[in-house]
């Protein structure tokens, strides 16, 4: 179950989130789930912030020795991932590319969310 996410107002496009490993690590595959996946409840009614906020539909991975692998997603509220080329680094920037319209429904927001995302590698 997602009940958290990160999320900013408006169209994300262009902005990049900045992770920061504690030691280098060879990375293998990366991911994430492109929106706020949380349905919630309250006094009978249903909302779904999935199709509430904006879901990013692209981002670009960036690594330390310069690596640039592109990742599209679709609209689906489970984890997308990908395998890379093994690459080591300490710092993972994430680039959104592009992001949907503003969501529909009960839920509504014009904000851009992701609910997590996956890294995953072994340590140097």
């Amino acid at each position: 179950v997602t009940d958290t996410c990160w999320r900013t107002v408006g169209d994300a496009t262009g902005t990049v989130l900045t992770f920061r490993l504690d030691r280098p690590t060879k990375l293998s595959r990366v991911g994430l789930i492109n929106g706020y996946a949380k349905i919630a409840y309250d006094k009978g009614h249903r909302f779904d912030w999935y199709l509430g906020n904006r879901r990013v539909l692209g981002v670009d991975w960036e690594f330390d020795d310069g690596t640039v692998v592109s990742q599209t997603f679709t609209d689906s509220r489970t984890m997308q991932q990908t395998p890379i080329k093994p690459v080591t680094t300490d710092t993972v920037r994430l680039r959104i590319t592009a992001v949907s319209p503003p969501g529909k429904g009960r839920a509504a927001r014009d904000d851009t969310a992701i609910s997590e995302v996956l890294l995953i590698g072994n340590t140097t």
